[in-house]
């Protein structure tokens, strides 16, 4: 019996959560076109794109938009022992796995009496294989931080934007993410060895982190400047597991933790535009340095009355936690242009972001993966008249690839650690396709 609870145990364990950062907007981008422009998306977001980005320009947009796109990503990573005779103590990573979703969004300006002065956003991303997915590493087995599972989540942003002054706007929304709340309860007779209860209780929450954005449109000279600060949001896990042995005792397995997390960010960008051109840039600021521990933290308690009355209750009580990973603040840089080759038929696009990795040294126990990150893009849009004449407007068609390219670290470890020093890095190709309709 006791190696039947061992087993169980460890089962529960290796299926629980691992830790992975940021969302898939603020890593790869949500639209072609914000991606064809290097993410800059804080003063030039035109579309349901500025429901997560800055809801603020969502007023800035007359007319009712629909858009619906598909986003495939390919991460290529490397790690390998510095000295090749230790090779073989690596135990390396999983390769991140390909992983791609759906992106949905709608803008809706408001007429009547407030037409032109409010307008409403909704972004959705929906990945294709898994609602949410997490995964379950081992702290001592090198893992990418960014790219192992973080994508895997569903992403809702719902925002309104509101015109103050023909130059100035404000905007505010929320998005959401799951949380996994519950626990298992067991009633076991180890003398009849029967389980006499057994229970589950899983509850998805939802968690909320607030959107707030500014933008000052000076239409006349083609200058616009926009701020947006999105909340610190993550998905917790809790999941109690209690075993009441019939005439022994109570034990009580706790794993608990933080997934899916996104820090405070604060993001600063200008655009102009002149003739068929359009210019934007940005700097975003993300707080890491109030990310929380990556690895989930187990808890066992041992209670019974046969253990109090030998004194020991508590020697078999046991908690385990990797602490703080220590993350560093960032601050990342985007630009892009775009340019209409016909206008409003043709247009071409590219962009650059530089996001410097907030994972420092890996030279304790740790082991998690990341480094500063370059990005290049390309892209286009073009628009034709629907030729079955279903659609009154033209059919917008947009697409854009970007290459990030994550530069080369060591991981210098003691002689006497688990794992021997390592090297890594790594590239990631994405490719993103979306159909726009503009009512």
């Amino acid at each position: 019996m006791q190696k039947a609870i061992s087993a169980l145990f460890a089962s529960l364990a290796l299926g629980l959560p691992a830790a992975a950062g940021a969302g898939v907007f603020d890593s790869f981008g949500y639209d072609p076109r914000g991606i064809g422009m290097g993410g800059a998306q804080v003063a030039s977001a035109d579309d349901y794109a500025a429901s997560y980005f800055n809801p603020a320009l969502l007023v800035l947009q007359d007319k009712v938009s629909f858009g619906y796109g598909f986003n495939w990503t390919q991460p290529r990573m490397s790690v390998r022992a510095v000295d090749p005779a230790r090779a073989g103590e690596l135990r390396s990573p999983e390769t991140p796995s390909s992983f791609n979703g759906w992106s949905l969004g709608v803008l809706f300006p408001l007429g009547g009496k407030v037409s032109n002065r409010l307008a409403l956003g909704v972004g959705l991303y929906l990945p294709s294989s898994n609602v949410l997915r997490t995964e379950a590493i081992d702290p001592r087995l090198p893992s990418w931080y960014f790219y192992q599972a973080g994508p895997e989540r569903i992403i809702v942003a719902a925002s309104a934007g509101a015109r103050i002054t023909d130059w100035l706007s404000i905007g505010a929304g929320a998005q959401i993410l799951g949380a996994l709340i519950g626990g298992f309860d067991f009633d076991l007779n180890l003398f009849s060895k029967q389980f006499e209860g057994r229970a589950l209780r899983a509850d998805l929450e939802t968690r909320v982190a607030p959107l707030a954005g500014l933008a000052l449109d000076f239409k006349p000279i083609g200058l616009r400047f926009g701020l947006n600060y999105r909340g610190a949001i993550a998905s917790d896990y809790r999941l109690p597991t209690v075993f009441d042995l019939t005439d022994v005792g109570v034990i009580e397995l706790v794993m608990e933790g933080v997934s899916h997390y996104s820090p405070d960010t604060f993001s600063a960008g200008i655009q102009y535009r002149i003739g068929a051109f359009v210019g934007t840039a940005e700097l975003r600021y993300a707080r890491w340095s109030k990310a929380p521990d990556p690895s989930t933290k187990v808890t066992l308690n041992v209670d019974g009355q046969a253990l109090e009355s030998l004194g020991i209750e508590d020697q078999f009580d046991i908690e385990g936690s990797s602490g703080a990973p220590g993350f560093l603040d960032t601050l990342s840089t985007h630009a892009g242009g775009e340019y209409w080759i016909v206008e409003r038929r043709f247009a071409l696009r590219a962009g650059y972001s530089f996001r410097p990795t907030p994972v420092p040294q890996q030279t304790g126990d740790s082991n998690i993966l990341d480094g500063n990150t370059h990005g290049v893009s390309l892209g286009l849009a073009f628009s034709f008249d629907d030729p079955l004449e279903i659609f009154g407007n033209p059919i917008h068609i947009e697409a854009a690839g970007q290459r990030l390219t994550i530069g080369e670290r060591e991981a210098k470890k003691d002689q006497d650690a688990g794992v021997p020093s390592y090297k890594y890095s790594g590239a990631v190709n994405a490719v993103s396709v979306a159909v726009r309709y503009v009512f």
